[in-house]
């Protein structure tokens, strides 16, 4: 793989597979649709945890130091500080091909530089799980 996109590869594999979806999404017999989708790993030593975000804030931590987060007036609503969580880079995304019904025909992957090194055998491991199903793979 190429070294440039090794080092920037999280933002270049967000827009290819948002690319991907656009132009599968439009050429998709009836009845079947396209979905991009994100897991993302909250702990890099249970990596069968991972979350669906509905909505992630983040932002960089500036020597080590986590950000310091400041309520706005909020009118007299109760507004619960954000809990801070350290999280692996890695953010699993894919495109899923669905009925109308919702099921799962076929999962689309965008292999990333970490699935030819530690997460090697956590995909074989996926891999397997596809083919022991009835969803396709690709």
């Amino acid at each position: 793989m190429n070294p440039f996109l090794e080092q920037t590869w999280g933002p270049v594999h967000t827009a290819l597979i948002a690319f991907m979806w656009e132009r599968i999404a439009g050429n998709l017999p009836r009845g079947l649709f396209a979905r991009p989708e994100e897991r993302l790993a909250i702990d890099a030593f249970d990596p069968v945890h991972g979350y669906r975000a509905d909505v992630g804030i983040t932002e960089s931590w500036k020597q080590g130091i986590a950000p310091k987060w400041q309520p706005e007036d909020t009118g007299g609503i109760a507004v619960m500080e954000p809990e801070h969580l350290r999280v692996d880079e890695e953010v699993e995304r894919w495109i899923e091909i669905r009925t109308a019904d919702g099921d799962v025909v076929t999962v689309i992957e965008l292999l990333s530089p970490v699935n030819r090194n530690a997460g090697y055998r956590r995909y074989q491991l996926k891999q397997q799980d596809y083919l022991q199903s009835t969803t396709s793979l690709v």
